[in-house]
């Protein structure tokens, strides 16, 4: 009879399965448990190999993170009369005096609801409208405040995305949550898909994770990827076309490299011969892509203009000293560049790439609030929630000036590249589904929907063929050094 196999420290036999468990900063981490020994000692590797970059994010903290996401979403759920109910509650329940308040707030008419700030502003109000119309002069410098309200209150269907719950949110959010845990670091794979709901992940083929139900092997190791990525790049320099436009990134449920573009065949073929495993899609249809009337405070996915270019606006972001700006990609215009929605002044490009690079810009100079557009041509204001990067294999969104509300996006990569004539953008998120996207789209939100939120991803910037591309969070934040602005 073979001796039992020895198990490698972290790792222990409990109830027929693996648990392993890390040391990290004086405390023992639970990493889980795994059917088999091969996936156990897959998660010891991937994580002691996250401990020695200074990257690993013990799950407990992980688990409290998505928490807190949750918890907030819920929080900026509550309608105002909801709040107002709980408020008058709190009241009764201390005993207070209510002869200031015995309006009640009992839906819109019917006396309203009378409330005092900071002793000195008396407001009484019979609606959403009303109250935010009175509100408006207190917002602090920085936030438009009550003058967001007033907007928001102005458009239909707000208030009904308000007393839908935060259900669809927060399954949005744990649905994206497992796609993102489920697949392996960078550093072992070079990507990841859904398969039956589950996340499986290709690992390179000089890595030392062993293969299993969640981890196949790649006909690439790490070093032959790079190189063929290197080369594909290399295509534009050797092009003849003077409108060359190509993405392309690392497939990983077929395990080989895709390109989408208008490059000439025979050159995609002698990089074949040479690297191996590419899927070539010709799409002439190809570039980066360039609502109508955006009034103040501005809001995310609003048609944008500067002189005859025309591009949509990205999320509301801001700096540590609290100054907001609002999001588009670079290639839209260039530096100090004046912009408008319609007639409104819609901010001045006071930051920029540097481009190619960074296909992502900064507009600054007017109000700008914490809303996205979704829906259609005429658009309606939709909460924003916290920013963070897409997940391979989750659904999203993009909102932009000519294809509007535009879903069913699936991620495919995370470290895909776009070239055309002015250069190369790297590190980009790449996504296949629902209708392509146009000119006019560029700059406009990549969003993860809930039922009453959207949570910024990203700007999108291009498309070839079928794929698009958009520059993630991240790198929006890092290089910007600007955090997301919510609702």
């Amino acid at each position: 009879m073979a001796a039992p196999a020895k198990l490698p420290r972290g790792v222990t036999r409990y109830r027929g399965r693996y648990r392993v468990r890390v040391d990290y900063e004086g405390r023992t981490h639970s990493l889980g448990m795994f059917d088999t020994l091969t996936d156990a000692r897959a998660a010891l590797d991937i994580t002691r190999g996250q401990i020695a970059r200074g990257r690993f994010v013990p799950p407990a903290e992980r688990r409290s993170a998505r928490k807190a996401e949750v918890a907030m979403v819920e929080a900026q759920s509550v309608t105002l009369k909801e709040w107002s109910e709980k408020w008058l509650a709190a009241l009764e329940a201390n005993a207070l005096t209510l002869r200031a308040y015995r309006g009640s707030w009992q839906g819109c008419g019917q006396g309203g609801l009378v409330m005092r700030f900071k002793r000195t502003v008396p407001i009484a109000v019979a609606s959403l409208a009303a109250l935010a119309a009175a509100m408006a002069p207190m917002a602090q410098a920085g936030d438009p405040g009550g003058a967001e309200a007033a907007k928001v209150a102005a458009e239909a269907g707000a208030g009904a995305r308000s007393a839908a719950g935060t259900a669809g949110d927060a399954a949005a959010l744990a649905q994206e949550g497992a796609a993102r845990d489920g697949a392996l670091s960078e550093d072992v794979s070079p990507g990841a898909f859904s398969e039956g709901g589950q996340v499986v992940s290709r690992v390179f083929a000089d890595s030392r994770v062993a293969g299993s139900d969640r981890a196949r092997a790649s006909v690439f190791t790490k070093a032959s990827l790079a190189d063929l990525m290197s080369q594909i790049e290399g295509l534009r320099a050797t092009s003849k076309r003077a409108d060359v436009a190509y993405g392309f990134y690392y497939d990983a449920a077929n395990d080989m490299v895709r390109i989408d573009g208008n490059l000439d065949a025979s050159a995609v073929a002698a990089l074949s011969k040479k690297g191996g495993a590419i899927k070539f899609v010709k799409a002439d249809e190809a570039g980066r892509d360039s609502r109508a009337s955006d009034g103040t405070p501005h809001w995310g996915g609003a048609r944008i203009t500067s002189g005859g270019a025309g591009c949509s606006s990205g999320f509301i972001v801001k700096n540590s000293a609290g100054t907001r700006f609002a999001l588009t990609a670079a290639h839209c215009g260039g530096l100090n560049s004046q912009w408008y929605s319609s007639t409104n002044y819609f901010g001045k490009m006071t930051s920029r790439g540097p481009f190619p690079a960074y296909d992502m810009a900064l507009l600054s100079g007017s109000s700008y609030g914490s809303y996205i557009y979704m829906g259609g041509s005429t658009g309606t204001g939709w909460r924003t929630g916290a920013a963070s990067n897409p997940a391979v294999g989750a659904t999203y969104c993009t909102s932009g000036t000519t294809t509007n509300e535009n879903c069913g996006k699936v991620v495919q990569s995370l470290s895909a590249s776009f070239c055309d004539s002015s250069g190369c953008t790297y590190g980009l998120a790449s996504y296949t589904g629902g209708t392509s996207t146009a000119g006019g789209d560029s700059g406009g939100p990549l969003v993860l929907k809930g039922s009453s939120t959207v949570y910024p991803r990203g700007i999108h910037i291009a498309r070839a063929g079928s794929t698009m591309y958009a520059e993630k969070w991240s790198t929006i934040s890092s290089h910007f050094g600007v955090s997301s602005v919510t609702s």
